[in-house]
């Protein structure tokens, strides 16, 4: 495996662990929220959180008679994030709501939309061997 390779799987596994901590602790300290928008919210991030933790863990996940490389999987989850933090972001604005945590989200969102796209197609503009399969 090769270091650029290594190190972004691990920031994948990373990435997925600190999201499964922090809701964990958020479940923690305010308890189990009530109304069914928050659940769903909480729900989806516990599965996208998942879908990092495995692609950073295996190089092929097998779902029923599909083999999903890491890859494919690591795009997934990036390009749920990017979307859910893009309507979350665009909602804030639109309420009126907005706070300097939005403007960050102008940053972020793009960033994890053209890492997705990287995950998806292999390498386009970051080197091939990064996301080469074994």
């Amino acid at each position: 495996m090769s270091e650029r390779r290594e190190t972004f799987r691990h920031g994948l596994t990373v990435g997925g662990v600190a999201m499964l901590a922090g809701m964990g602790l958020l479940l923690f300290a305010f308890g189990v929220p009530g109304d069914l928008e928050s659940l769903a919210t909480i729900g989806v991030l516990t599965l996208v959180a998942l879908a990092l933790l495995l692609a950073g863990l295996r190089e092929r996940i097998s779902l029923g008679v599909v083999t999903v490389p890491w890859t494919r999987l690591a795009a997934l989850a990036l390009g749920s994030v990017a979307f859910f933090l893009g309507v979350g972001g665009l909602v804030a604005l639109l309420e009126g709501s907005a706070t300097v945590w939005t403007l960050l989200l102008l940053v972020v969102v793009p960033y994890a939309a053209w890492l997705a796209v990287e995950c998806w197609v292999g390498g386009r503009y970051l080197d091939r061997e990064t996301f080469a399969l074994e």
